[in-house]
């Protein structure tokens, strides 16, 4: 079982350190074939938006991220469950629609084909998530998920509640010390945190996969 870490972006004077522990703890993932969990946040860790604005403005404005598909195809490759967990409080705070939450996953789904599963937390209680998935048949199903009577509880499905990640360990039979987050925000570490996994800095990650190709 790998020793749970958490890994930053450290500025100055400590970049060389952080950047040499990172690039030795990334080789270490992408030298080994591994049944593990990875779980990446959407925004601002896989993708970003294609017209330049700080929030996506619709479903198709989304790009790929530099490094972000590499890092994926990799993990994909050596055997990890990939999944992703995003908070879409944009809903509730009535800046998009849930129908539009729901299309933002499915288009992110289709740039990155090794991940066939996405959660969704709409709302500010994190009392249900959704589940967005594509199947063998291309077509995308969505289920809610909650907490309540005949349900098992894993906890605040909103970020940094750990709910959506005990939802997916539990999904693909995997246990928190096998699973990574990757993630930007305080919030996706706490998370993490809170599920007792290992968490990696989405920066940090997309970073030493660039490295790599320019090598």
């Amino acid at each position: 079982m790998m020793q749970l870490q958490t890994l930053y972006l450290v500025n100055g004077g400590d970049w060389g350190w952080v950047v040499g522990s990172v690039q030795f703890l990334v080789n270490n993932i992408r030298s080994k074939s591994m049944t593990g969990l990875i779980i990446f946040d959407k925004d601002q860790t896989l993708i970003d938006s294609a017209c330049g604005e700080k929030f996506i403005q619709s479903p198709t404005d989304q790009r790929i991220l530099p490094g972000a598909a590499e890092a994926v195809s990799n993990f994909a490759k050596r055997g990890y469950k990939i999944a992703i967990a995003s908070n879409q409080g944009g809903v509730e705070a009535g800046k998009k629609s849930f129908e539009s939450a729901i299309e933002e996953m499915k288009f992110c789904l289709g740039l990155f084909p090794e991940i066939s599963i996405g959660l969704i937390c709409p709302c500010y209680d994190g009392k249900s998530a959704w589940m967005v998935k594509l199947n063998d048949w291309e077509v995308y199903l969505r289920q809610k998920i909650g907490v309540g009577s005949g349900t098992t509880n894993f906890g605040n499905f909103r970020k940094p509640g750990p709910g959506m990640i005990n939802f997916l360990i539990a999904y693909y039979k995997s246990v928190p010390g096998e699973t990574w987050f990757i993630g930007d925000r305080p919030e996706d570490e706490q998370a993490a945190e809170a599920a007792g996994t290992n968490f990696m800095a989405a920066d940090i990650l997309r970073l030493r996969f660039q490295q790599s190709d320019n090598c």
